[in-house]
Protein backbone atom coordinates (compact mmCIF):
# COMPACT_ATOMS: atom_id res chain seq x y z
CA UNK A 1 0.00 0.00 0.00
CA UNK A 2 1.46 3.31 -0.98
CA UNK A 3 1.51 5.58 1.59
CA UNK A 4 1.49 9.74 0.92
CA UNK A 5 1.46 12.51 4.07
CA UNK A 6 -0.95 14.93 4.13
CA UNK A 7 0.40 18.66 4.63
CA UNK A 8 0.05 20.30 7.94
CA UNK A 9 -1.87 22.82 6.53
CA UNK A 10 -5.25 21.14 4.64
CA UNK A 11 -7.59 23.91 3.25
CA UNK A 12 -8.47 25.45 -0.04
CA UNK A 13 -4.85 26.07 -0.97
CA UNK A 14 -2.96 22.79 -0.06
CA UNK A 15 -6.09 21.04 -1.07
CA UNK A 16 -6.68 21.85 -4.19
CA UNK A 17 -2.47 21.15 -4.82
CA UNK A 18 -2.65 17.07 -3.54
CA UNK A 19 -6.14 16.32 -4.98
CA UNK A 20 -4.41 15.72 -8.27
CA UNK A 21 -1.84 13.46 -6.70
CA UNK A 22 -3.91 11.60 -4.75
CA UNK A 23 -6.62 10.80 -8.27
CA UNK A 24 -3.86 9.78 -9.99
CA UNK A 25 -2.38 7.19 -7.45
CA UNK A 26 -5.88 5.78 -7.30
CA UNK A 27 -6.00 5.77 -10.83
CA UNK A 28 -2.98 4.18 -11.26
CA UNK A 29 -4.40 1.14 -9.11
CA UNK A 30 -2.39 1.94 -6.70
CA UNK A 31 -3.49 0.79 -2.31
CA UNK A 32 -3.38 4.56 -0.79
CA UNK A 33 -3.28 4.95 2.70
CA UNK A 34 -3.00 8.89 3.36
CA UNK A 35 -0.96 9.30 6.39
CA UNK A 36 -2.78 12.37 8.22
CA UNK A 37 -0.60 12.08 11.40
CA UNK A 38 1.15 15.60 10.71
CA UNK A 39 -1.71 17.76 9.86
CA UNK A 40 -2.24 20.37 12.34
CA UNK A 41 -5.12 23.00 10.30
CA UNK A 42 -7.83 21.35 8.30
CA UNK A 43 -10.80 23.47 7.15
CA UNK A 44 -14.36 22.35 5.10
CA UNK A 45 -12.35 22.41 1.51
CA UNK A 46 -9.61 20.10 3.29
CA UNK A 47 -12.89 17.64 4.48
CA UNK A 48 -14.56 17.90 1.37
CA UNK A 49 -11.56 16.41 -0.34
CA UNK A 50 -11.76 13.36 1.76
CA UNK A 51 -14.93 12.38 1.11
CA UNK A 52 -14.86 13.44 -2.40
CA UNK A 53 -11.44 10.68 -2.62
CA UNK A 54 -13.58 8.57 -0.62
CA UNK A 55 -16.17 8.65 -2.89
CA UNK A 56 -13.85 8.44 -6.34
CA UNK A 57 -12.27 5.17 -4.95
CA UNK A 58 -15.32 3.53 -3.73
CA UNK A 59 -16.65 4.15 -7.53
CA UNK A 60 -13.45 2.96 -8.98
CA UNK A 61 -13.23 -0.10 -6.33
CA UNK A 62 -9.91 1.13 -5.09
CA UNK A 63 -8.16 1.12 -1.90
CA UNK A 64 -8.10 4.26 -0.17
CA UNK A 65 -7.41 4.99 4.31
CA UNK A 66 -6.72 7.17 6.55
CA UNK A 67 -4.05 6.58 9.20
CA UNK A 68 -2.68 8.03 11.85
CA UNK A 69 -5.17 11.02 11.99
CA UNK A 70 -4.12 13.73 13.93
CA UNK A 71 -6.66 15.60 16.27
CA UNK A 72 -7.73 18.21 14.12
CA UNK A 73 -8.56 15.75 11.63
CA UNK A 74 -11.11 13.59 13.93
CA UNK A 75 -12.02 17.20 15.54
CA UNK A 76 -13.59 18.28 11.59
CA UNK A 77 -15.62 15.13 10.78
CA UNK A 78 -16.98 15.28 14.40
CA UNK A 79 -17.38 19.10 13.88
CA UNK A 80 -19.56 17.99 10.34
CA UNK A 81 -21.16 15.46 11.65
CA UNK A 82 -19.16 13.36 9.44
CA UNK A 83 -17.82 10.78 12.05
CA UNK A 84 -19.38 7.59 10.74
CA UNK A 85 -18.59 8.62 7.11
CA UNK A 86 -15.03 8.37 8.65
CA UNK A 87 -15.29 4.91 10.29
CA UNK A 88 -16.58 3.98 6.31
CA UNK A 89 -13.90 5.39 4.74
CA UNK A 90 -10.95 3.03 6.77
CA UNK A 91 -13.28 0.24 6.63
CA UNK A 92 -15.34 -0.12 3.70
CA UNK A 93 -13.10 0.85 0.67
CA UNK A 94 -9.76 -0.84 2.36
CA UNK A 95 -11.36 -3.89 2.53
CA UNK A 96 -12.76 -3.75 -0.97
CA UNK A 97 -11.24 -6.43 -3.77
CA UNK A 98 -10.53 -4.30 -6.79
CA UNK A 99 -10.66 -7.26 -8.58
CA UNK A 100 -14.41 -7.84 -8.03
Amino acid sequence: MKQMPLPQTLNITTAALIQAEILAALDAGEALELDASEVCEMDTAGLQLLMACHLYAKQNSSKLRIAAMSPAVGAAFMLAGLHELLDEINEVTSEKDPGS
